[in-house]
Order: structure tokens, then sequence, then C-alpha cells
């Protein structure tokens, strides 16, 4: 799965499920109705006001789920994706990684970009951020077993209403609550 950010327009793409054998962890069996739980986890930002129902749900057909939240002043896209095995995942979610990073590369144009590994989110994840003239942006990448979560979040044209990377890690850490737990 791709976003696609600029000027608070985002598109899904949902790439083709991969397969492949000899995953090394623990597969999940999640049906499309977990799929649908995980990505429709409201965003939770502290101090930051966000509609009560996403603006659009991605169907859960072909393994994904998806949910899209926006406002005038943000942007906030969240989605699941469940993949044959452990290896499939991983190569999705490099995939995934190479895509925002040139995305990222693309809109900043003279602004501030990161791209970071994360430790103690899943069994292995990534953050991309963004400051540009247009606003600020974040995506988070991680995989659990055979599962692809990706969560974005992007300030309209403006400064976000606190510190983004303080902000955001709320929602991850609930969408990612929710799949170890269900």
């Amino acid at each position: 799965m791709r976003f696609i950010t600029r000027c608070g327009v985002a598109g899904v793409t949902v790439a083709a499920l991969a397969t492949g054998c000899g995953g090394q962890s623990k597969t999940l069996t999640l049906s499309g109705a977990d799929l649908k739980r995980i990505a429709s986890v409201r965003p939770m930002t502290p101090g930051w006001y966000w509609p009560k129902k996403p603006i659009s749900e991605e169907p859960t057909g072909g393994g994904c789920g998806g949910s899209r939240w926006q406002d005038k002043q943000k942007l906030g896209v969240s989605s699941a994706c469940q993949f044959y095995d452990a290896t499939g995942a991983h190569k999705q979610l490099a995939e995934n990684r190479a895509f925002a990073r040139h995305w990222a590369k693309r809109t900043v144009g003279g602004g501030r970009f990161t791209d970071i590994r994360l430790d103690g989110l899943g069994d292995e994840a990534w953050r991309i951020r963004e400051d540009f003239a247009g606003g600020q942006e974040v995506t988070y990448g991680w995989r659990r077993s055979n599962l692809v979560l990706q969560v974005h979040v992007q300030c309209i044209f403006q400064i976000c209403p606190s510190d983004i990377l303080t902000a955001v890690p709320t929602w991850v850490d609930a969408i990612d609550e929710e799949v170890r737990i269900g």
C-alpha cells in the first residue's frame, strides 16, 4: 500500500498481496472484519480534534483495510494489509518505505526530511517526517508477522497543533495495541 500526499490529497494504491515461504514469525490469520477494525481506530493525537468518523474507508477485499480522516487543517490515513507470510510482509514494508522516502524527497523542496528505523514497534518499523512550506507530515510503517500497518498524518498548509512526533505515536500505539489484543 502506498500513500501519496500533496496539498492535503491522499491516494491509496493497494499492492498485490505478496506470497512466499519461510516466514520467520507466527503468521497472523485475520478476517476482513479484523482488518477493518484495526484500520478504523480513530486518530488519537493529544490536543488535536479529529472527526468522529472517517471520511472514507477502503474495502477489505484483497486482504487490506484502510481509513481516511480529514478536516480543513489535517489529514490522517491508516491501513492494515495481511500477507501470506512474514517474508511477503517484510518485502512490502521495504517497498512502502522506499516509496514514502521518494515521495518525501519530492515534496519537501527545501524543507527538512528524516527517515529513521524504529525499535520497539512490531517486528520492524520506520518513520519518515517532512517539514516543508505546505505543512508538516509524518508516515509510520511497521510489521507484525505477516501484517503490514501504516499511519500517515499531514497538517495541511500549516504547522501542526502540537509536535507531530509527540502526538502521532499515540495513534500508532493504539492501532498496534488493537493488533496485539485482537
